[in-house]
């Protein structure tokens, strides 16, 4: 790993801003990508951004980072998990956790997709080897492994993890569908990991509905909500569930409600796209997600019955060309904002950043110069856009850009704000530091 620092002769305005944590992919259990706290960054000053720090991995990396008490966290495709200094950059330590087997024709071998969770001394990490780790958070020594499937078969966790009431939940898929495997979702109980329960999303012996998504999870109502892919098979009757948006019992993962993505005849490789996102409006308890074929469909919950849709974008088979959405909805009390590919066929803009108030009414849309591909994060006044043509923050209230990193590089991971920074991981494998630089103080600084 190479870490390059910017000497700049002036304190940072993020140290004033207090920790900060961002301890779980899309920041919560609900999954609504804010950070209400976040307050040292604002339209004023965003435009002032500047790189902290640069580190270079080893591999692309496509998750967003994981923050915890001034470290941050997060695998590369090179099979490394890394922990850095969250202010200076530097590797505190790095452990290999596996790769995943290529699929010929299909996809390179690669590692680590999943965003791990953050719990006390321990850091929860999906591998590149389909197993699920527990590591010491001052050491990177491995104090457990779970293999959840077999990638000489063809599976991969894309999943992040979440971690709710002593147990940890994460999807299963196929690397690429090249060949299929059995999808489903394990729940690992913290206090006995070698024995996790998983529920299968097809019967014994067949394969489909896998789960690239993230898990969201209602503690209160003790559910589980998960997205599917592999629409092609959809029969609730016999257990066959793509392409499905489920509510499951939390504890025995059973079906406590569904709904399945509409299947049209000229809708290529129909599936959903993101992670379900759990909010609430007028007092209606709701869910978000997005299809690959471009729609956002909002559901009330538990019974998961369509409230409204919205057609964002074009369906396709391949969003990262810009089309369709995997890009997780975000909602900040007020507006759901969610990413997508292009809205028509003339290829401009190649991607949109949309946004809507909690009833569904446009509020408005920005063109983004490639597909947006990432989760957006919300922070008062603001929207982190990480799309393939790089980094940009837009006003909340009007979607006008405020600033952007000047096209540094593709990005498929979530922008992460947190303590007054923000976190962006490139698919080139640079993970970067911006902060707003501030004069020192004399006093602090005397000559």
């Amino acid at each position: 790993m190479f870490i390059r620092a910017i000497p700049i002769a002036y304190c940072l305005l993020n140290s004033l801003a207090g920790a900060g944590d961002w301890k779980m992919y899309l920041g919560n259990l609900a999954h609504t990508s804010a950070a209400p706290s976040e307050t040292a960054i604002g339209p004023a000053n965003v435009a002032q951004f500047k790189p902290l720090w640069t580190a270079a991995m080893s591999g692309p990396v496509v998750s967003g980072v994981t923050v915890a008490d001034g470290s941050i966290y997060f695998g590369d495709w090179a099979g490394s998990f890394h922990a850095l200094d969250a202010r200076t950059g530097a590797e505190n330590w790095n452990t290999f956790l596996g790769m995943a087997p290529a699929a010929e024709g299909c996809m390179p071998s690669i590692g680590i997709s999943a965003q791990p969770v953050v719990d006390s001394d321990t850091v929860y990490a999906g591998g590149g080897d389909s197993a699920v780790y527990a590591l010491d958070r001052g050491t990177g020594e491995v104090r457990w492994r779970v293999a959840l499937a077999d990638p000489a078969a063809g599976s991969y966790i894309w999943s992040s993890l979440m971690l709710s009431q002593g147990a940890l939940y994460v999807g299963i898929a196929s690397l690429s569908d090249c060949p299929l495997v059995r999808g489903g979702i394990a729940r690992i109980p913290l206090d006995d990991p070698a024995n996790p329960r998983i529920r299968y999303f097809t019967p014994e012996g067949t394969q489909g509905a896998g789960v690239w998504s993230t898990p969201a999870i209602d503690e209160a109502n003790g559910l589980v909500y998960v997205t599917t892919g592999n629409g092609s098979s959809q029969d609730a009757v016999n257990g066959v569930w793509g392409s499905a948006l489920m509510a499951l019992d939390a504890g025995t993962l059973e079906t406590r409600s569904w709904f399945f993505l509409p299947q049209l005849p000229e809708e290529d490789d129909n599936d959903w796209g993101t992670s379900p996102m759990l909010f609430e409006s007028s007092g209606q308890q709701l869910v978000a997600a997005n299809g690959k074929n471009g729609t956002l469909y909002v559901l009330s919950r538990p019974d998961l019955q369509l409230v409204w849709s919205f057609k964002l974008a074009l369906d396709c088979d391949s969003p990262e060309v810009g089309c369709g959405s995997v890009s997780t909805p975000a909602f900040d009390g007020s507006a759901l904002v969610t990413g997508a590919g292009q809205p028509d066929g003339d290829l401009a803009p190649a991607g949109t950043v949309t946004a809507f108030d909690a009833a569904g009414r446009l509020l408005w849309q920005y063109a983004a110069r490639k597909a947006v591909l990432a989760p957006v994060t919300l922070t008062p006044g603001l929207v982190f856009v990480g799309s393939g043509a790089g980094l940009a923050v837009l006003d909340s209230s009007s979607g006008a850009e405020l600033w952007n990193d000047g096209g540094r590089g593709g990005i498929y991971s979530q922008p992460v704000v947190a303590g007054g920074r923000l976190y962006a991981t490139y698919v080139n494998g640079d993970v970067v530091a911006w902060a707003i630089p501030v004069l020192d103080a004399p006093e602090r600084h005397p000559k």
